[in-house]
C-alpha cells in the first residue's frame, strides 16, 4: 500500500491510498479538503502520483472502476470488467446461488427506492397543484 499526502504549510489538503503490484499503480482512494477545492488539490496529488509512477518505471496507471469525469481526461484505454462464477462443488453451488440472490435483492431494492422517490416527487407536484387553486 502507498499512502500519499499533499501538505500546504501545516494543513493536509489531499490524500491518496493506493497500491503497486508488479508494473501497475492502482489509484484507489483519493480525498481532498473541500475548503481548498478551488485550487484542485485532488488534481495536484493525481499529477504527482502519475509523475512518481513514471519515475518508478511503472507501465500502467490504473484508475480502477468508476466512470468519474476526471478519469476521462487521463485515460486512453478502458477495459470492461466481467465476472464468471462457476461452482465446482455443492458448497460452491450454494455459495454462488447466495451471491446471485443477494444481487437480485439489491437490484430489487434499487427499483423499489426509485419508485418511492418518483411517488414522493409526484405527490409533491400534485400537492402544490392543489394548494395553488
Amino acid at each position: 500500500m502507498i499512502f500519499s499526502v499533499l501538505w500546504l504549510n501545516e494543513h493536509i489538503i489531499a490524500t491518496h491510498l493506493g497500491a503497486v503490484d508488479h508494473e501497475r499503480f492502482y489509484f484507489l482512494m483519493p480525498t481532498f479538503s473541500p475548503e481548498w477545492g478551488n485550487y484542485s488539490p485532488g488534481r495536484l496529488i493525481l499529477e504527482h502520483l502519475i509523475q512518481w509512477s513514471i519515475e518508478q518505471g511503472l507501465k500502467v496507471f490504473d484508475f480502477t472502476v468508476g466512470e468519474e469525469e476526471y478519469k476521462k481526461a487521463w485515460c486512453n484505454l478502458e477495459l470492461k470488467l466481467f465476472e464468471i462464477l462457476k461452482a465446482r462443488t455443492l458448497i460452491g453451488e450454494l455459495y454462488v446461488q447466495s451471491l446471485m440472490s443477494k444481487r437480485s435483492l439489491k437490484q430489487f431494492f434499487v427499483i423499489v427506492n426509485g419508485v418511492r422517490l418518483m411517488r414522493k416527487w409526484w405527490n409533491g407536484i400534485t400537492s402544490k397543484m392543489r394548494n395553488s387553486k
